[in-house]
Parts: C-alpha cells; sequence; structure tokens
C-alpha cells in the first residue's frame, strides 16, 4: 500500500484474509452490527413502555458484562494508563449515547432516533480527517452539506407530527446520542492505532460503567421494577443478545477497518429501522423525513462508495 493510500484510508491494524465479497470483513461486521442494532432499537421501545428509562439502561449494560468471561488474559497483553482511560471513555460515550437514544425514544419514533443518533459517516470523516489523518476533500464537504439537509428535514418532519416538547426533546436527545457515538468511534480507532482494539474489553468496560451508574440512580430514586411476566423476560433476554451480537460486531469492525467505511456500514440502521416501523409498527411519516433520510442514507453511502473507488484506485 502506499503513502498515499495509507494517509486516505487511514490506519487499518488488522487485514483477514478474505476474498469476493467478503474480501472487507470490517464492513460485514458493520453491516451485521447494523441488523442487530436496529433489533436492539425496537426491542428496547417496547421495554420502555413496562420499565423506568434508567432501568432499560442498565438491562442493556448488564447484557455486556459476560463479555470479561472471554478477554485474553495473557502476560503479553499490557495495557497502560492512558489504554485504561481510552476503554474507560469508550464505554462512558457508549453509555451516554444508549441513555441518550433510549431516552428519545419516548419521545419521537425509532426511526427518526435513528436517523439523527446514528447518522455518524460524515461527523467521523471529518474527525478522522483532522485528528487521525484520514481524507477528505470538496466532494466529502459536499456530501456533508447534503447530510446536514437531511437532519434538518428529519428534524422538520418530526416536529410536524409532534408536539412541540416532544420534538425538541427528542431532537436534543438524539444529537447528545450521536455526539456520544462520534466519541465512541474515535475512541476505538486510536486504541486500534495503538494496537490495543480489544473487542471484549471495550465491550465489558461499557457494560461495567453503564451498570454502575444506572444502579446508582435505580437505588437512589427507589425506582426499581422487577419483571413480572414471560413476556418481559423474553424482552429483556432478546434484547440482551440483540445487544451482545451487535456489539461484539461493533468492535470487531472497528478493530479492522477505519471509521469511515464502519460508519458507512452502521448507516444501513436508518433504513431498516424506517421500514420496520413502517412494516410492522403502522407508523406513517411526513415527506420531509423521508427525503431527510434517503439524503442522509444516500450520502453517506456516496461517500462510501466514493473513498472505496479511490483507494483501490490509488
Amino acid at each position: 500500500m502506499s503513502l498515499q493510500q495509507d494517509k486516505y484510508a487511514g490506519p487499518r491494524m488488522e487485514e483477514e484474509e478474505t476474498s469476493g465479497i467478503f474480501k472487507r470483513m470490517g464492513l460485514v461486521w458493520a453491516i451485521l452490527s447494523a441488523a442487530s442494532l436496529t433489533i436492539e432499537m425496537e426491542l428496547l421501545t417496547k421495554l420502555t413502555l413496562d420499565f423506568p428509562l434508567s432501568q432499560v439502561l442498565f438491562f442493556r449494560q448488564a447484557s455486556l458484562l459476560p463479555f470479561v468471561l472471554f478477554l485474553p488474559w495473557t502476560e503479553g497483553e499490557d495495557y497502560d494508563w492512558y489504554d485504561l482511560f481510552l476503554n474507560m471513555l469508550f464505554g462512558f460515550g457508549d453509555t451516554i449515547g444508549k441513555a441518550a437514544s433510549v431516552a428519545a425514544l419516548t419521545f419521537i419514533s425509532p426511526g427518526n432516533v435513528s436517523a439523527i443518533a446514528f447518522n455518524k459517516s460524515i461527523p467521523v470523516s471529518i474527525i478522522a480527517c483532522i485528528f487521525l489523518g484520514e481524507f477528505f476533500d470538496v466532494v466529502d464537504g459536499a456530501l456533508a452539506v447534503a447530510n446536514c439537509i437531511g437532519l434538518i428535514l428529519i428534524a422538520k418532519g418530526v416536529s410536524e407530527s409532534s408536539e412541540d416538547f416532544s420534538y425538541i426533546t427528542g431532537v436534543m436527545l438524539s444529537l447528545t446520542a450521536m455526539a456520544a457515538f462520534i466519541l465512541l468511534y474515535f475512541v476505538a480507532r486510536v486504541l486500534a492505532n495503538r494496537k490495543k482494539a480489544e473487542p471484549c474489553l471495550l465491550s465489558f468496560m461499557a457494560g461495567w460503567i453503564g451498570v454502575v451508574f444506572s444502579s446508582i440512580f435505580l437505588t437512589v430514586t427507589s425506582s426499581w421494577h422487577f419483571p413480572e411476566t414471560l413476556n418481559d423476560g423474553l424482552l429483556i433476554l432478546s434484547s440482551a443478545c440483540a445487544t451482545m451480537f451487535h456489539f461484539y460486531a461493533l468492535t470487531r469492525a472497528l478493530k479492522t477497518e477505519n471509521m469511515l467505511f464502519v460508519a458507512a456500514g452502521l448507516s444501513t440502521t436508518i433504513p431498516l429501522t424506517y421500514c420496520y416501523d413502517g412494516l410492522f409498527n403502522g407508523i406513517a411519516f411526513a415527506w420531509e423525513t423521508i427525503l431527510g433520510a434517503c439524503l442522509t442514507t444516500g450520502s453517506t453511502l456516496l461517500l462510501y462508495a466514493k473513498t472505496y473507488c479511490r483507494e483501490i484506485s490509488a
């Protein structure tokens, strides 16, 4: 790989020997993560109907704790204080992002939350350019503008179908989640550059930090609510399985692929969630929302296609 290509694509810490459609396993992991994230979002939405938001967060983060059993406890794995700080920062980013997105689900639909909170490709590409030396040109800037217009249209569509308070609160919480998830991506890539991006450790860090904070809040406010029906138990178990797979696939993707391609793969969460809401929840969306979703997803996919074509031709 040439120096020009290295600067463009960003560092890749692991290359998996594959061919054909699976040539880039990082992107495959990202798409699998997006599919499981869609399922997770829909299940968490159902849980918010029966449990306090902080307890829904507790259920979600607790499902990441079993990853501690798969940590590579070997003498060759040395983590200094900076590595541990980055791992904890990753955990805080995931906890804050998921708490904000779960809270947003009580104000606006899962599709609208996904379109805002998980629309990370353009911001990630800008951050990666500034701090990691990855490529960003005029065309990328034009796609960034289209992406922002899409977000504005989505917000406008949400405002027409919601009360003022619900609209503002839901959008602001979703934007908070997006900022936290961008931080999460950046930290994961820094760890990958240092060859310290261990998926199980990152997952466990996110899990215990979220469990500690949600447990303290639930105890102080005396708002623990235990499952009362078999359906509640099945929802909790199903969401836990979706979360575990989503997180494992996400960290594998970030470990083997640059930030932009991972974010592009995960952007498929947006159309998947909208389709689920329309087909199974009977939600009708305003034309502004549909157009905005097309702009955000389309700009992301065009950015990926442009990046990939330039990389293979370098």
